[in-house]
């Protein structure tokens, strides 16, 4: 019976489309067009009735207004709240905090102590401690590169630790990796990770003209090993604006490898119209691999070696 019930409510449950069009059509948005994925309208966010540049993907409902001048973004849950909150529906209302804290919440966070402490304290023996990174090791990854990207493992939490460091070395934050899958969620962030405010690997990386973009720490790790360590990684599929300034302050030269997925392919186009007058490429993981850190470091030099010009540029 509770089964029954269950597979009722499941049922019962819109899909993300229509969640989509429904807040779309409740918050007096016309959809102008439909390309592939994406849900084309004019933005509700800023005075424009020339060109539709407002974005949604119907499958991740991930948004982005692609006028430089709004260059608003976010996930289904934020536009339903700037869209039907009544108290928000005035965005010239809505404070800058407001917005972050609607960001903010798409993210988990806890508490690791004093970031400094807490990674002295994960610290391990990479020539002993072998089997607390068991989950890393049989994905690939070297000793070599575990060591130096300092990774760690928390025993009260029983989480490997990638630390996370600014531009300018400064250790900023703790990302906790489960290492089960029953550990939920997948990650874990210590409180206050700048998560919009930097890049994984960009401390090593801003020495060089071209980059490479993907978008998990691991994916960037993978990359660095098969020889590329000017890589850096988003830390998630919607990039931010601080973000985007970093790429275009340090690169001229862009190579996007995206997850591979819808969520993935979004990221990529928002980096490739934000980046427009830089030269892009676009580098694909092979059908059947769901991101960089499934590759091995052949497969990842044949897609780098064979990566396409962008049509944003």
């Amino acid at each position: 019976m509770i089964l029954q019930q269950r597979t009722s409510i499941i049922l019962s449950m819109p899909s993300l489309e229509t969640t989509i069009r429904d807040t779309l059509h409740r918050g007096a948005v016309t959809i102008m067009s439909e390309m592939g994925t994406e849900m084309v309208a004019y933005c509700p966010f800023h005075d424009n009735m020339n060109t539709p540049s407002f974005s949604i993907n119907r499958y991740t409902g991930l948004w982005q207004c692609f006028n430089p001048d709004c260059n608003m973004r976010g996930g289904i849950r934020m536009l339903k709240k700037l869209l039907l909150n009544e108290d928000y529906r005035d965005l010239e209302s809505a404070s800058k905090d407001y917005i972050d804290k609607l960001l903010s919440e798409e993210e988990e966070e806890e508490d690791f102590g004093e970031i400094e402490e807490q990674l002295n304290n994960c610290k391990v023996s990479y020539n002993t401690d072998t089997s607390v990174l068991d989950i890393l090791l049989d994905r690939g990854f070297s000793m070599e590169t575990l060591e130096y990207f300092e990774i760690g493992f928390s025993v009260p939490k029983s989480r490997v630790v990638i630390p996370a460091r600014d531009q300018f070395f400064n250790l900023v934050g703790l990302i906790g990796r489960a290492v089960t899958k029953e550990q939920i969620p997948r990650y874990l962030y210590s409180t206050g990770f700048p998560k919009r405010n930097i890049l994984f690997n960009l401390n090593n990386a801003k020495i060089y003209d071209e980059v490479i973009i993907v978008e998990g720490s691991l994916d960037a790790m993978k990359i660095h090993q098969a020889g590329y360590p000017n890589v850096v990684a988003t830390l998630g599929a919607i990039i931010t604006d601080n973000q985007m300034k970093l790429i275009k302050n340090y690169f001229d030269y862009i190579t996007v490898i995206p997850d591979n997925d819808d969520a993935g392919r979004a990221m990529k186009d928002a980096i490739m119209e934000g980046v427009r007058g830089k030269e892009t490429y676009l580098a694909e993981c092979p059908e059947g691999f769901k991101d960089a850190a499934d590759l091995n470091s052949e497969q990842i030099n044949n897609i780098i070696e064979n990566k396409q010009n962008s049509i944003f540029n």
